[in-house]
């Protein structure tokens, strides 16, 4: 006679799932959740290569990431275009977000090799102002305005006689005269009322 459920007891087999180890498996294929986005970085100013140059670049392009945080090669994903040209961009995911915002702060503006300087982004900001609408996918020149030319601040330093100028201030008048040596000064403006306390020459 069968025995009835209620009599069934529970077999765990062999082992139970809490003598499992699945740290590797944690290891290599844990989705990070509370993470996101934040772990990822997007360098740009790279090297545009054939595929088969392509893992070359970003093993040596790994010593530049690593320098900052911990990454490693199946973690830089580098689009290649329909001509098996790479786009010169890679995505990159760190360990934690924390070194993704220290590679965007350390990596910036630096030099790759003599002809590339790397630009170092974070995937959430990139998202970000383009879901905002700060970045139009047409390009719009901008707009310059008319050059308007201007006097010359120091036109005086092109005096033919190299003389020097000097100000005077008395009572209500401020004069400005060429210094000559051995003849009266020239003068050059004489404003009344220009100021009521002093006169200084401007640095310009």
């Amino acid at each position: 006679m069968a025995p009835s459920f209620d009599n069934l007891t529970e077999d765990r087999g062999s082992g139970s799932e809490e003598e499992l180890d699945f740290s590797d498996l944690r290891q290599n294929y844990d989705v990070r959740m509370e993470e996101g986005l934040d772990a990822f970085v997007v360098i740009d100013g790279l090297p545009k290569v054939p595929q088969e140059s392509k893992q070359k670049l970003i093993r040596f392009l790994l010593k530049k990431l690593n320098s900052v945080g911990k990454t490693k090669e199946d973690a830089i994903f580098m689009p290649m275009g329909g001509d098996r040209i790479s786009e010169g961009f890679a995505f990159v995911e760190y360990a934690t977000p924390q070194q993704a915002v220290e590679a965007t702060k350390k990596l910036h503006g630096t030099k790759l090799d003599k002809s590339h300087t790397l630009a170092v982004n974070k995937l959430t900001d990139i998202d970000r102002y383009g879901r905002e609408g700060r970045v139009d996918d047409e390009y719009h020149p901008p707009h310059l305005d008319d050059f308007k030319e201007r006097e010359h601040l120091r036109w005086w330093l092109a005096d033919p006689n190299c003389r020097d100028q000097y100000v005077m201030f008395q009572g209500d008048f401020v004069g400005v005269y060429w210094n000559k040596k051995r003849d009266n000064p020239e003068k050059i403006l004489d404003r009344m009322a220009w100021t009521e306390k002093f006169v200084q020459w401007s640095p310009m």
